[in-house]
């Protein structure tokens, strides 16, 4: 949603939110949308998306009206098919979906623990296995053996960065808490979990994302 505050010539002012939003509750943040000043703006509904096709679109819009949405979704993305008829059996490959980056991670990695070959869609680079590397190290205060000292900037220590953690319910920091204290030694887990990665679907018992 793209809401305007005022039409005065160059002081046109614009907010950017989802339709819905869960209360701002990291770092002390604010609330923006809730600001008197914005309370007469215009709202215009950004509806169209480049993350699904059109046909995806036409499931979330039969969805949507169940539900007394009046505004229809536009699937800009690739072509896409919908699976109208569930076959009962013959699934070689299945997708394990995950919220955060840091769920899909702790899915290979108790995968792999069993000896799953694994298929990151978009690739294992896009999911920043080295920032938990890079946590795993602060962890222990070993500076040196870190990437980048960004952990060191903004928490200062471990203790630091778990309070922020619990404090704010912050998912992507309680996931990635959880992994290090569970998968030790972590540098070692991801090596066997590197291995275990495969560049095919085909290749794959189990794919995530």
């Amino acid at each position: 949603m793209i809401s305007r505050s005022s039409r005065y010539h160059h002081s046109t002012r614009y907010r950017f939110a989802a339709a819905r939003l869960l209360p701002c509750r990291f770092r002390g943040a604010v609330d923006a949308l809730n600001a008197p000043s914005l309370s007469d703006a215009d709202r215009l509904w950004l509806t169209h998306s480049f993350r699904f096709g059109a046909c995806v679109a036409d499931v979330a819009n039969a969805l949507l009206a169940m539900n007394g949405e009046k505004y229809h979704v536009v699937g800009r993305g690739e072509k896409d098919d919908i699976l109208i008829d569930m076959p009962k059996q013959g699934f070689p490959h299945r997708a394990i979906l995950s919220r955060t980056v840091a769920g899909v991670i702790k899915v290979a990695l108790e995968a792999s623990s069993k000896k799953a070959t694994i298929y990151w869609i978009n690739g294992i680079a896009a999911y920043r296995i080295d920032e938990l590397i890079n946590l795993h190290w602060f962890s222990l205060d070993k500076r040196k053996k870190m990437s980048h000292q960004r952990l060191y900037t903004e928490y200062c220590n471990y203790a630091n960065y778990k309070h922020m953690a619990n404090a704010s319910g912050d998912q992507e920091m309680l996931q990635s808490i959880k992994i290090i204290e569970k998968f030790t030694p972590l540098p070692k887990k991801v090596d066997v979990l590197r291995k275990r990665t495969v560049d095919t679907e085909e290749e794959a018992s189990k794919r995530v994302a």
